[in-house]
């Protein structure tokens, strides 16, 4: 407990002032990144046309959907390690990097197994297996959780950046030049390694002055952070499923055209969500620091966070909820006008994602990550259940609308009924109440749980 008043104001002053230093490189990155990507993919939309922009974004739902596996739920962990132990950084990227290596390999070719197998159309299988590949240079996140874990987010910005620009640059040749569908499948392999060799160029140059200290693989390492990390991984795969399947199953039901117009929405719908990523990449070490400094600090500093997501969200969602129709047709053009419905009632999900990402992080500062998981399958259960039910009868909106309500079930639900959530779900409501103030977050206790 930090009892010297001129400590604790020193302690907050600087601590903020470092994380707002960092939050405004990612939210200038992200904002940036945002904006390009939203009007390439746009452009790349209009061009293609509903059906073929269907069948791209069918093939990169299939493989988002399994590839989630190959990251092993380890970036949380990883950065809580490198907070609490930096003298580990070396066995802990080199374990973690090997791991997912390793995990990137295994499940790029079972992807590509089950796209040969399936009965899709030959375009869209070699798509599938095209954009798996990138899965392998995924292993070069442990670079970017580095420097989450030591609040240097300009490296990560500048990587970004660079594949960003690339990627952009890339696509809009591929529309000036007519190129087939295939290309862009080839474009979004070209930014995973792009983003890879971004990340390595960064951290040796953020780490130029000192000596090279090579990474070193640690089997006891490993099976640590694979103890700790399955139920991240499998809420994570559930996270995906609720996330990725509706396309999925939107094409096996119906056809790669609504497919088409569904993906238009939730890319507009989804574009702003990289904010609450933002957010808790650069806040929650902080928030980290201050539980193990001090729990009335800690405290103030969940109430903050937690208001901060919910209204923020709020400030998003509620415009492009009711102006959704001249959004579609302003942005895609009148192909797209199915769009609009789905839009209507998509935006306002991302009020929910907020409040989970929140809430995981509450959780996983509580050593409670089989929370995260049970949370995560109930969502997907849900989720996929409804688009079961909603879409032979409702089309694509059934999918807007099932996607909604399981994200409701996560962010709300769960935390009311799971006694071990009651401080989360107290946050929530405090968050209603008293927005912007962090005062309040005295009277809020977090749950203490097991390991």
């Amino acid at each position: 407990m930090v009892n010297d008043p001129g400590e604790a104001s020193r302690f907050r002053s600087e601590g903020f002032l470092r994380y707002t230093r960092n939050t405004g490189w990612l939210l200038g990155e992200r904002f940036l990144r945002l904006t390009v990507n939203l009007l390439v993919g746009i452009y790349v939309a209009r061009y293609l046309g509903p059906e073929r922009f269907g069948s791209l974004s069918y093939a990169q739902s299939l493989v988002g959907l399994l590839g989630i596996i190959a990251l092993l739920g380890l970036d949380n962990i990883v950065v809580l390690e490198l907070v609490r132990a930096p003298g580990r950084q070396r066995e802990l990227l080199g374990t973690a990097f090997g791991l997912k290596l390793i995990a990137g390999i295994l499940m790029a070719c079972l992807i590509a197994a089950i796209a040969l197998f399936s009965g899709i159309s030959p375009l869209e299988r070699w798509m599938i297996i095209i954009i798996s590949l990138g899965l392998i240079f995924q292993s070069t996140n442990v670079i970017n959780m580095y420097f989450q874990s030591c609040v240097q987010a300009r490296y990560i910005a500048l990587a970004q950046l660079t594949q960003m620009t690339m990627s952009s640059a890339t696509k809009l040749i591929m529309v000036w030049l007519e190129a087939e569908l295939i290309w862009f499948a080839l474009v979004s392999l070209l930014d995973s390694i792009v983003l890879a060799l971004a990340l390595v160029w960064n951290y040796r140059r953020a780490n130029a002055a000192a000596e090279w200290i090579p990474w070193c693989f640690q089997t006891t390492t490993a099976r640590e952070l694979l103890r700790r990390s399955w139920p991240l991984l499998f809420s994570g795969l559930a996270l995906t499923i609720y996330m990725k399947i509706d396309q999925v199953m939107i094409r096996e039901m119906l056809d790669a055209k609504a497919v088409g117009q569904y993906a238009a929405a939730v890319r507009v719908s989804e574009a702003w969500l990289v904010i609450a990523v933002i957010l808790t990449t650069s806040l929650y070490p902080a928030i980290i620091e201050a539980k193990q400094r001090d729990e009335d600090l800690y405290r103030r500093r969940l109430g903050a966070f937690y208001s901060l997501m919910l209204w923020l969200s709020i400030g998003f969602a509620a415009p492009i909820a009711f102006l959704a129709d001249p959004i579609i047709r302003i942005l895609f053009g009148a192909t797209y006008q199915a769009a609009a419905p789905v839009l209507a009632v998509h935006a306002w999900s991302g009020i929910m994602v907020f409040l989970i990402t929140a809430s995981s992080r509450w959780y996983l500062a509580e050593g409670n990550e089989q929370a995260i998981l049970r949370r995560a399958v109930l969502g997907a259960v849900i989720n996929v259940a409804l688009n079961w039910y909603l879409i032979p009868r409702m089309g694509i909106n059934g999918a807007a609308l099932a996607t909604l309500i399981s994200y409701t079930a996560m962010a709300i639900v769960y935390d009311a009924l799971d006694r071990g959530g009651r401080g989360s779900f107290q946050l929530k409501l405090a968050a209603v109440v008293l927005p912007f103030t962090t005062l309040w977050s005295k009277s809020v206790k977090p749950r203490k749980q097991g390991p």
